[in-house]
């Protein structure tokens, strides 16, 4: 999907001067998650170009305790059927390593720092998209700062990992998926 950035943008009503961190963690918060929003509110904060946007989706409770602390910088988005548009909009996509929404954003071709691995399949997921490329995985908090830092200010960092996913992620996976099953019931 090569949707220009700027556009989606427009749609969602965002500064296109703006660059836009993503940042979700399920619905069960993707573990210490508002620490993390509050170190990425407070680091890029002093940036006046970049802002979060925070999908809480169903974590009701995160959602009211972020509005509590609104400040600046700081965009809190509750259920919203709109993320393919939030994805295209933003510089990066911070979460947590599910693989229905990793592959999204890989198809949608918007870098990954993937955080708060659920040991299991996560932790596997976690490893094959960072394995490829197509990810980084930060240990630590400080560490996703540093990543997602790096990512915005080095374009060359961005262009490897969408490389990488554009090598790895089909984008046509679901319609290849519907024409094999078609084609299988048809024989």
């Amino acid at each position: 999907d090569e949707e220009p950035r700027a556009l989606a943008k427009q749609r969602l009503g965002l500064d296109p001067d703006k660059n836009y961190i993503l940042v979700a963690g399920g619905s069960m918060g993707g573990g210490k998650i508002e620490g993390r929003i509050t170190a990425l509110r407070d680091h890029f904060s002093r940036r006046k170009d970049t802002e979060l946007i925070v999908i809480c989706g169903s974590n009701r409770g995160l959602f009211q305790r972020l509005s509590e602390h609104a400040a600046p910088g700081l965009i809190l988005i509750d259920q919203t059927d709109r993320m393919a548009d939030y994805m295209r909009a933003s510089r990066m996509f911070i979460t947590k390593p599910g693989g229905l929404s990793s592959t999204e954003a890989a198809v949608r071709n918007v870098p990954i720092v993937h955080t708060a691995v659920i040991p299991g399949c996560e932790s596997y997921n976690a490893e094959y998209f960072s394995g490829h490329g197509m990810s980084v995985w930060p240990r630590t908090t400080d560490e996703m700062i540093r990543l997602a830092e790096e990512l915005l200010e080095h374009d060359e960092e961005e262009k490897k990992m969408l490389e990488c996913q554009r090598h790895w992620i089909n984008p046509r996976a679901a319609t290849d998926i519907c024409d094999l099953a078609e084609q299988l019931a048809t024989q």
